[in-house]
């Protein structure tokens, strides 16, 4: 153990370096993966290469912002790229390796632990020291609330442990609660939050998954509904809610989304509303001013024309009087000219006189010209503008303007303080948000509602990695609870057992990643059994299993703690014969075993698959293509992703469709539970592979075969090969444990109950359906049986047998020669003349019927397809050997491809040995010619691309054409 919090995070980030390596290493090869090229190095800045290349292809999966690996071959090694810049159709790279033009590029599977060492790597001191309580280290305070009963709900309705766990998990630093499948964790989880939310403190729920999430949640919001502000923010589901029944209860109370448009809802209406009412004020307050101003416009005309009347009256006069004048001066003048004798300069004054009346005239006749125009004008414009005020006094209200503005300066300003309101409700609900709950990665990525919480709570926390337990730890502000179970679904890590990996690293990733919260922290020891701690809560009454279900999960994973079962011994399934206990076995020893493949077993999935047909038929599971009706009640769980996609593959043809979550592997059900539960207990005829090779209480074999056990509430029934896993597994097993208990009390169902043993004479008697099922075969009757298919074959027939006798080739001639001549493509695969120089001949004799041949050095594979027909068993067809056990038929196209898709990629069981060139002559032939070639023995040289055969073929002279000229 390091000595110091330094230390501690310096090692972790080690590990997670190293086991960043082995996720790289182990990451799968359907991965999506682009391709670069044109590429150039633009510059070099101490060890970082800046590469710029064209994307040749980019698939859509492929997220950049993910973290990219890059590689100059698709195979790899894999480099980390610390940058990426698309430019274009261009995109930048930083990475610390040489590249050539051409390069790969694929997601970095390990980029949650970059990130996680990053934030580990930032964690100030005080909250390292924090941190050290899941080590070990410190002396926390372990107390019991005295008020749990009052702060949960029906908290006497829970059983001791139960309420010990929560009243613990309410006052104490730190808490294990230890909840074995079916004991109530979740229950409890859910009152531990309930409880320190109703004490005024902030929670972090963290959980692996998000199904795990969700499901806890869901049973913490019907406790917490009647809590204030629960509907304003109080919970946050951060990262989004997956599970349905969630999202349906409480989707508009945990989405921060949904929480703000609903409570922003009637603000926003408000702020509608109050734009909208400014906007009529702002128009109404033009209407009022425009009516204003024509009212004034109005009055000034008026006034003008009536100043203009008493003008033009006025200058009326004065045209009159000038006129007057006009005419006196006129007069006087013609009557001074007209006297002999005047006084000097009486004309010259008369006639001056004249002219200025004259002028006078003049301009009292162009005045009242002027007056007459403007009394016109006034006179016309007056009934027009006294319609256009009328109107805009009507539009226009009776309020004035003076109040309008009044109002208008009221309205913007309830507007500017409603937008302000608006603008800080993200605030408000943020302040709001007193739990949070997301997945364990999440809570290192990005900005959280509470940087510290008061309390963490880690559901699932035996399937939490170790440094994302120390992570949670320091964000503990007052108290931190791990609940799970040490002895279910450990971690997902690889780099404890990455076989390329040094032993530093592989004992780096298991110390200081793989580990769990309860190990850290020494509740439990290193061989997985429970120490007694005061931190530490066991949960010991199971409700999900019946009694005897209980008792084999007891034996298998919880003999140092049985569990006690709370519910009553009773079945919901309909009842059948094939359920007439809570545990049975089929045991297909003695049945046809594939020859190596751990991974799959199409006897299995073949036994599966009646045992379904058969529960359709007790009225158990719904009917074949049962309209909208999933079989809920079942679940299939088998070890491997081969055997899951074989046995949904019979089960597609079962039901008529294909059902999620129907089977699966042992993570796909950690959470959940069914009345019915297959379990497909799958091996070969070798080793029996990594689900069953460990022993240990702490083990993946005991804690992956508990998951799958603790599955089932009422019916169990497990698929395995007794004997031959008797024969591989250590004496200190879990998983001869459980053979041993089944053994004892189990109902024994046997495979010839579900699957038929008939004869050859028998299947031209069947009827269909009876011929699409599944049936043993004797080895004295499997050569009329399949020479019977051979003759109804339509498409394909494809025959792997290593070895080739010409008595039993001739034994089965007639009939494939037969299905070639009426279009049958007919294929057998077998060893070549390197191996076996006596095929020469046979394999000669068989290309001269026109069957086709393919040789594969050191092939073992035993099996037969014909058309949509599985053969298989020990029996080598075509071999001068004889079997004597079973041979199985199985009717399937899903067994069919699946059994040729894994023959056809086998590997040789030793590693090839080259004859040497010289006794090699290379074929001059072209591609379309390569069959031809093949039926005489031909094989190809992958290294030098060509085909060739050995100087010892029969053949020779029927390929005298394709024989270099020095041969």
């Amino acid at each position: 153990m390091a000595s110091s919090s330094g230390d501690v995070v310096s090692l972790m980030r080690a590990a997670l370096a190293a086991e960043a390596d082995s996720q790289r290493r182990s990451e799968k090869k359907s991965a999506p993966m682009a391709k670069l090229v044109s590429g150039t190095r633009t510059r070099q800045s101490g060890n970082n290469r800046i590469y710029r290349f064209r994307k040749a292809s980019w698939p859509a999966l492929l997220q950049a912002e993910r973290g990219l690996l890059v590689s100059a071959k698709p195979t790899g090694p894999w480099s980390p790229v610390s940058e990426s810049e698309p430019v274009g159709s261009m995109i930048q790279l930083t990475c610390q390796v040489d590249l050539d033009q051409t390069a790969y590029v694929r997601e970095d599977p390990s980029g949650s632990l970059h990130k996680l060492s990053e934030a580990l790597d930032s964690l100030p001191a005080e909250r390292r020291q924090r941190a050290g309580l899941v080590m070990g280290t410190g002396n926390p305070r372990v107390s019991r609330s005295a008020n749990a009963a009052a702060l949960t709900t029906k908290f006497d309705e829970l059983n001791p442990a139960q309420q010990e766990a929560v009243s613990k998990a309410l006052a104490s630093e730190i808490t294990f609660v230890w909840g074995p499948p079916g004991t109530g964790k979740t229950d409890v989880i859910a009152r531990i939050v309930e409880g320190s939310l109703r004490q005024g403190l902030s929670v972090l729920f963290v959980a692996p998954t998000h199904v795990a999430v969700d499901q806890a949640l869901e049973r913490i919001c019907d406790l917490i509904s009647n809590l204030d502000q629960f509907r304003d923010g109080l919970v946050r589901r951060v990262g989004g809610a997956q599970v349905q029944s969630l999202i349906d209860k409480y989707g508009d109370v945990i989405d921060p989304e949904r929480v703000l448009a609903r409570l922003a809802g009637p603000l926003d209406d408000k702020i509608t509303n109050l734009r909208n009412r400014q906007t009529e004020l702002s128009s109404r307050l033009q209407l009022r001013e425009e009516a204003d101003a024509l009212l004034a416009e109005l009055r000034e005309l008026t006034t003008k024309a009536d100043q203009a009347a008493n003008q033009y009256n006025a200058l009326s006069a004065e045209v009159a009087r000038t006129q007057s004048m006009l005419a006196t001066a006129h007069s006087r003048a013609v009557d001074a000219q007209s006297k002999r004798f005047t006084l000097p300069g009486t004309v010259e004054k008369r006639q001056d006189e004249y002219y200025r009346a004259s002028h006078a005239v003049q301009l009292a006749q162009a005045a009242f010209s002027a007056a007459d125009g403007v009394v016109q004008q006034a006179r016309a414009r007056l009934p027009q503008l006294q319609r256009e005020s009328a109107r805009a006094q009507s539009a226009a209200g009776a309020e004035s303007a003076k109040s309008l503005r009044s109002l208008l300066q009221s309205v913007s300003t309830s507007l500017q303080q409603a937008g302000a309101e608006r603008a800080q409700l993200d605030k408000r609900l943020e302040s709001s948000c007193k739990l949070a709950a997301m997945t364990a990665q999440r809570s290192y990525q990005g900005r959280m509602p509470a940087e510290t919480p008061d309390v963490v709570l880690v559901d699932e926390a035996g399937m939490v990695d170790l440094p994302t337990a120390y992570h949670l730890t320091s964000r503990a502000h007052r108290r931190v609870v791990f609940a799970g179970d040490f002895r279910q679904l450990p971690a997902v890590v690889v780099g404890d057992a990455d076989n390329k990996a040094s032993e530093q690293n592989r004992i780096l990733v298991r110390d200081w990643v793989a580990k769990d919260a309860f190990h850290a922290a020494g509740v439990v020891g290193h061989g997985g059994q429970v120490l007694e701690d005061r931190r530490l809560v066991r949960l010991d009454t199971q409700y999900r299993m019946r009694p005897q279900i209980c008792a084999l999960v007891n034996a298998v994973a919880y003999p140092d703690a049985p569990l006690r079962t709370g519910r009553k011994d009773f079945s919901t399934v309909t009842s059948s014969a094939l359920l007439s206990a809570p545990l049975a076995v089929i045991d297909t020893s003695g049945l046809p075993v594939p020859d190596r493949s751990t991974y799959r077993n199409d006897v299995h999935a073949a036994l599966i698959r009646e045992y379904i047909r058969l529960l359709q038929g007790n009225s158990v599971l719904p009917a074949r293509r049962a309209t909208n009706t999933a079989p809920a009640q079942l679940a299939v769980i088998a070890p491997y992703n081969q055997q899951v996609k074989l046995i949904s593959g019979h089960l597609k043809e079962r039901l008529g469709e294909e059902f999620e979550g129907l089977v699966d592997t042992v993570h796909r059900f950690q959470g959940s539970q069914r009345p019915i539960v297959i379990i497909d207990a799958v091996t070969g005829s070798g080793a029996l592979g990594v689900f069953f090779e460990k022993t240990g209480l702490g083990s993946t074999t005991c804690r992956l075969l508990n998951v799958a056990l603790s599955r089932a509430q009422h019916h169990v029934i497990v698929v395995a090969n007794f004997r031959h896993m008797r024969s591989k597994l250590r004496p200190d097993s879990e998983v001869l444990i459980m053979l041993d208990h089944l053994v004892r009390h189990a109902q024994q169902i046997s495979p010839k109950e579900l699957i038929p043993i008939r004869t050859a004479a028998e299947l031209s008697a069947l009827s269909t359906e009876d011929l699409a099922r599944p049936a043993f075969f004797p080895a004295d009757e499997t050569d009329q049986a399949i020479s019977w298919d051979f003759d109804r074959a339509t498409r394909e027939v494809k025959i792997f047998c290593p070895f080739l006798h010409d008595r039993r080739i001739s034994r089965f001639w007639a009939t494939l020669t037969s299905a070639v001549a009426r279009g049958v493509r007919v294929t057998v695969v077998t060893r070549g003349t390197s191996d076996h120089v006596e095929h020469g001949p046979i394999i000669a004799k068989l290309a001269s019927g026109g069957i086709e041949v393919t040789t594969r050095d050191q092939m073992h594979e035993k099996l037969i397809t014909i058309d949509d027909v599985l053969w298989l068993g020990s029996q080598n067809l075509f071999a001068n050997t004889r079997a004597t056990e079973l041979m199985t038929r199985i009717v399937s196209a899903t067994a069919c491809a699946e059994a040729l898709r894994t023959a056809e990629t086998a590997q040789p069981t030793r590693p090839r040995t080259s004859p040497p060139p010289g006794n090699r002559i290379y074929l001059n032939t072209t591609y379309e010619e390569k069959e031809l070639v093949k039926k005489l023995g031909a094989r190809f040289d992958g290294q030098r691309k060509k085909w060739y055969v050995d100087r010892s073929n029969q053949h020779l002279d029927q390929l005298s054409r394709w024989l270099p000229p020095t041969d």
